[in-house]
């Protein structure tokens, strides 16, 4: 046997998250089925990290054992023939027996978007949350530094969460927004070492209730200080959520040492 890692794109609107779960379609499940297809036995594909229901991802990685003689480049093409249209592996490489991905994923980056417009746009609304009323963005810039740092983070941590140190860092936040003609798409970033269940989500629903007027621009700050949910906003919904980067530390896809789809 060797063993892989796969990068995966997907859109989620239609899985129940990446995680197998009992009557639920999920995107781990569709992409395990498709290796078995292939292989005409089970085959676990463990991942770096999980995203919740209906969140996206640009990239995914995760890890399989294949038998040995099987040629990646066929391995691809015939993984990629096999999935649906919203669910699709963009690279493959080998890597040693002992790689660990999870223990590789130094830090991850989430983008989430926000549709600003009067009007649904049927081309940006996939991967955004639409907001059909006009943001002030004029103080978020300021704002979004707040999270910039190591803090407890237990005021921006979703129901059911499970990790036992809610102390996290988070080294960039950024806001970019991209001038359409008659509407903005608003661009939040963060990357940190980890994050909690619903965090990101959360964060930006607080940046959001601040566009909003509905919070006050020191909430950020007041939130991470006292530790209270109830201080931070409404948890965003996971159709503008995209996890975008799993940054590898070694980055195998970087190396390339052992052989990948394109060369073998």
């Amino acid at each position: 046997m060797k063993k892989i890692i796969i990068k995966t794109e997907y859109i989620g609107t239609n899985y129940s998250g990446w995680q197998i779960q009992p009557n639920a379609i999920t995107v781990q499940q569709v992409i395990q089925n498709s290796f078995k297809q292939i292989f005409q036995s089970e085959v676990s594909v463990n991942a770096s990290s999980r995203t919740d229901a209906g969140v996206h991802a640009k990239g995914q990685v995760a890890t399989l054992l294949l038998p040995a003689k099987f040629p990646l480049a066929k391995l691809f093409k015939g993984v990629n023939s096999l999935l649906p249209h919203d669910i699709s592996v963009i690279d493959m490489v080998e890597v040693p027996e002992q790689f660990n991905v999870r223990k590789a994923a130094i830090k991850k980056r989430y983008l989430y978007q926000v549709l600003n417009s009067p009007v649904l746009r049927v081309f940006e609304h996939k991967t955004s949350l639409w907001k059909r009323k006009p943001l002030d963005l004029s103080n978020l810039d300021t704002c979004i530094k707040d999270f910039i740092g190591t803090h407890n983070y237990s005021a921006f941590r979703g129901k059911g969460c499970q990790q036992p140190d809610p102390v996290k860092t988070i080294t960039s936040a950024n806001l970019e927004v991209i001038k359409k003609s008659g509407y903005d798409l608003i661009i939040f970033s963060f990357e940190g070492s980890g994050f909690l269940k619903n965090m990101v989500r959360i964060m930006v629903g607080t940046l959001l209730d601040i566009a909003q007027g509905k919070l006050d621009t020191t909430s950020i700050k007041q939130a991470l200080d006292s530790g209270d949910r109830s201080v931070a906003g409404l948890t965003a919904p996971p159709e503008g959520l995209v996890l975008d980067k799993v940054f590898l530390d070694p980055d195998p896809f970087q190396t390339r040492g052992l052989g990948d789809w394109f060369s073998c």
